[in-house]
């Protein structure tokens, strides 16, 4: 029984003289989230992760719910450099189905570096959902935008917003080209510089409403440009 306690014993020490990050207490994330994404238009709703690890790639990532049930893993392949950031959208099913997936409360952040640093945060999820705005210039479905003048974008005000997104999508003819970003209340409009349009092209304008719990709900319509 000795014997088989000293082996036990060197076979422990040696682990750890050559894994010395095993037992170590793991160090955070730089940035990990977990939010709602609803596009109100289509009346679809995904859940998004995101996860930044630090200097270094990571090798493992996993993410477990609020009852330490795993949602998601990766693994990075043998002899490659890890990742270091990474996000990832669910599929788009109704509101209630998305919010019956993923409960709220805290998810837990898991991940090892391809040096063996272990990391760990926390990200909370909050079921709480923005109002939409409401796109209020152009009009929806507008037609002979004049593509040689500035074009002002304007929105309705949403009260408990903290930051407003903006998209805007040349949907035809291809290749698609999008101009996307963001402003913080009261400010409720943006003006595309004139030069950006194109004659004869058909574009979708976009806003999101941000909460402060990052959960986000988009409107989006669609204008032409004159000939």
């Amino acid at each position: 029984m000795k014997r088989k306690i000293l082996i036990m014993t060197i076979l422990a020490t040696v682990f750890l003289a050559t894994n010395p990050l095993a037992f170590a207490k793991p160090e955070v994330f730089e940035c990990v989230s977990i939010s709602l994404e609803q596009n109100f238009t289509d009346k679809d709703t995904e859940i998004v992760l995101f996860a930044k690890g630090n200097d270094e790639g990571l090798k493992t990532l996993n993410v477990f719910d609020p009852k330490g049930k795993a949602i998601f893993q990766l693994k990075a392949e043998k002899r490659v450099l890890g990742t270091r950031e990474f996000s990832m959208e669910s599929p788009e099913p109704g509101l209630q189905e998305v919010l019956q997936a993923y409960p709220k409360g805290e998810y837990t952040f898991k991940g090892q570096t391809v040096s063996g640093l272990q990391l760990e945060s926390i990200a909370i999820l909050s079921h709480k959902i923005p109002t939409p705005s409401a796109i209020l210039s152009p009009r929806d479905s507008a037609l002979n935008v004049n593509p040689d003048e500035d074009l002002k974008i304007k929105w309705s005000p949403v009260k408990g917003s903290v930051r407003y997104l903006f998209q805007i999508e040349r949907e035809k003819p291809e290749p698609k080209l999008m101009f996307q970003g963001e402003t913080m209340p009261p400010s409720t409009s943006f003006t595309l510089s004139k030069g950006w349009l194109e004659a004869g092209s058909k574009y979708q304008v976009a806003i999101a409403v941000v909460n402060a719990d990052g959960n986000n709900t988009w409107v989006e319509q669609a204008f032409s440009t004159a000939q």
